[in-house]
């Protein structure tokens, strides 16, 4: 919780900890056994649902406590969840000591409370570090996360509900999460596995189960009429996947393409078995809405995918990593600590050779790790316009280039595997600068540099999809070129004249369609061809 009272404290690594104070003392009866007991736990998210949001609850976990006690009266138990001077401490000790049971976090469900705590200091009424309690009142797709409902967590003191990945969070702070049942697990929150094929109903709606996330059905008449279908729970459809998981083969009902999902995204098959690869017989029937909608699906694989082509003759073939949506050629399995093939899903060679469901280049922004043959990262770059621009610190400024940067073979690099010499004409970079926003903007036209002065001038927008990048990339002109490519036509704004580029110099030249368009003025860093 985020406490109305903080104290403020800084770990041996300079990390940021919060302390939740105000823990009031109260009397407890402990019980004979330590179980969990015979009431629904739909009565404890009832109850905690019955403050409005914006209802001042005070502290985190008095506000908890006093939720669970409630609830124990009103099943005319005498137990009561303590504060301080618990036997045991009032973060730990004071829910044993009142019959609730220990549980693992994957295991937690809609009723449980959860304790963040210092894991060392856990029996003690003053933990120093992260401190937070809640009850868990709905779950999510992702494991470990849920949808809280506790007091004070904006440090306003005032009851909320927000999603949270706990164990994460407790984690990142120097703490643990506890997780405490003190009822029966409702029906409606016992998760449920749901086969492949199976079709679905929530919210009105019918979904086919395919990879363990639902696809979502428009019609029945592509199923030959209607379907038996199981009803879902809220806990139930919060337990699915977002998209099928890796590997998964659908096929579009009524036509019959098959395809296979990789990174969330399905890659099309164009031959049921290439190689040893069979992409058929387990292919799930699903709605071609679905597909071309991208109902839980991706329109590109995820970063990182890996990718491995399935040969005529049998194997994995070529490997790629997808990087922004463009599949990076690998050229050995292992390079350092990075593993390319391990995780690898087989694919149709056409899919990559006709970029369906991948992009030609990376998109704006990707940012690439060169995997090195000594382990680490390596050399980082910011694509632009499909080109690799040089990283030389992972943080400028507000941005940070290394956090998502995803490893590759240098071989990609290198040899421009899916990605450009230059940026694409048109691209717009804004340079990241030490002290934040986005410093100087420029118009790629050529390969080469215009500079911006301003982010809209007349009806163009320069500034909107400017990427940053590193001031360095520009200095040194990696992957960006002195003087635009031969035959690059610029319109400048407002003025509306045209030039034309020879390599070395510029001349005034009528409109042409297809022009580039940059600002006045950044074309005067290039010289005319009838300057004296």
């Amino acid at each position: 919780m985020k406490p109305k009272l903080v104290i403020l404290a800084r770990n041996a690594v300079g990390a940021l900890l919060l302390i939740c104070a105000g823990v009031t003392a109260q009397a407890f009866l402990a019980p004979s056994a330590h179980a969990t007991y015979g009431f629904s736990s739909d009565q404890i998210v009832a109850k905690a649902e019955s403050y409005a949001d914006g209802y001042y609850g005070g502290q985190c976990k008095v506000w908890a406590q006093n939720v669970i006690n409630a609830v124990l009266a009103d099943n005319d138990i005498a137990a009561r969840v303590g504060g301080y001077g618990s036997p045991g401490g009032a973060y730990y000790g004071a829910y044993e000591n009142a019959g609730a049971t220990l549980i693992n976090a994957l295991d937690a469900r809609p009723g449980d409370l959860v304790q963040v705590v210092n894991a060392a200091q856990k029996n003690s009424d003053y933990p120093s570090g992260r401190l937070h309690t809640a009850i868990i009142v709905g779950m999510t797709a992702t494991p470990g996360t849920f949808q809280l409902r506790d007091s004070n967590w904006n440090l306003t003191g005032q009851v909320s509900t927000h999603t949270l990945d706990v164990v994460a969070w407790a984690h990142a702070g120097g703490s643990e999460a506890y997780f405490w049942r003190f009822a029966i697990p409702a029906a409606s929150s016992v998760v449920h596995s749901f086969a492949d094929g199976t079709f679905v109903s929530y919210g009105g709606d019918v979904y086919r189960i395919a990879g363990g996330a639902p696809i979502y059905v428009s019609t029945w008449s592509i199923f030959g009429g209607t379907q038996p279908t199981v009803a879902l729970s809220f806990t139930d459809w919060s337990s699915l996947k977002s998209r099928p998981v890796n590997g998964t083969d659908i096929s579009a009902a009524g036509n019959g393409t098959v395809y296979r999902i990789v990174g969330g995204a399905p890659l099309v098959v164009t031959s049921c078995t290439i190689g040893t690869t069979n992409f058929c017989a387990d292919a799930i029937p699903v709605d071609p809405y679905s597909i071309s909608h991208l109902d839980h699906l991706n329109a590109v694989p995820d970063n990182g995918s890996d990718l491995a082509v399935a040969l005529a003759s049998g194997g994995t073939g070529s490997v790629y990593r997808v990087v922004g949506g463009a599949p990076l050629v690998v050229t050995s399995c292992t390079i350092g600590t990075t593993n390319f093939c391990g995780d690898s899903v087989p694919i149709d060679p056409f899919a990559v050779a006709h970029l369906d469901h991948l992009n030609a280049v990376p998109a704006n922004g990707s940012d690439l790790a060169l995997a090195l043959s000594s382990g680490g990262t390596g050399s980082v770059y910011r694509t632009v316009g499909g080109a690799p621009l040089v990283v030389s610190a992972c943080s400028i400024g507000t941005t940070n280039f290394c956090a998502y940067a995803v490893p590759i073979d240098p071989f990609a690099l290198t040899h421009l595997d899916h990605l450009n010499a230059t940026p694409a004409n048109g691209s717009d970079v804004a340079l990241a600068v030490g002290g934040g926003g986005t410093g100087t903007v420029y118009r790629v036209a050529g390969g080469a540099l215009f500079v911006v002065p301003a982010c809209n001038i007349a009806s163009t927008d320069f500034c909107a999809d400017a990427v940053a990048i590193d001031p360095y990339a520009t200095d040194h002109l990696d992957h960006l070129n002195s003087q635009p490519d031969p035959g690059t036509i610029v319109a400048t704004t407002p003025s509306g004249s045209y030039w034309s580029f020879d390599g070395t110099c510029r001349s005034e030249t009528a409109p042409r369609s297809g022009a580039i368009t940059v600002a006045d003025g950044g074309v005067d860093a290039y010289a005319t061809c009838n300057a004296a």
